[in-house]
């Protein structure tokens, strides 16, 4: 499946309880989409596209969103301030039906095929008060597409 990457701008949309969430623009939200890395205070982030090439024109029109050369991508990423990174181990999904297993799987980490936990890598980005933890993609760049 093709794929591309953007600059993209976001806003920090505060929640009840002190918490907070970085909103995409609003053409990004029917797509797939991993945040590569987001600039400390959520108001800018590089995001990977996945999709087919009449979805990632869609995305290149929006003004929101700005498609990104290898070497851009390269320049503005070492231009962001060194992030913050930590890794969890992925939470195993529960069971929607209440059955006698939900108590001995809870807190269980999910496993991959070869039977590893899985571990996901969030950026944690400071903006204003908040502290919004930011699920990162961890694979290594491929070649853009021009």
């Amino acid at each position: 499946m093709p794929s591309a990457y953007f600059q993209i701008q976001l806003t920090v949309q505060p929640q009840s309880g002190g918490s907070a969430i970085l909103e995409p623009p609003a053409v990004l939200k029917s797509t797939h989409y991993s945040f590569v890395t987001v600039k400390e205070g959520g108001g800018e982030a590089i995001v990977k596209v996945d999709g087919p090439d009449s979805v990632l024109k869609q995305v290149e029109r929006d003004k929101g969103c700005k498609k990104l050369t290898v070497k851009q991508l390269e320049t503005l990423k070492e231009s962001y301030p060194r992030p913050k990174l930590k890794k969890k181990f992925r939470s195993q999904p529960q069971p929607r039906d209440a059955d006698a297993a939900a108590p001995a799987a809870m807190g269980m980490s999910a496993v991959d095929e070869k039977g590893e936990r899985v571990v996901d890598t969030f950026q944690t980005v400071r903006s204003g008060f908040h502290l919004i933890d930011v699920p990162i993609l961890t694979e290594p760049p491929e070649k853009a597409r021009e």
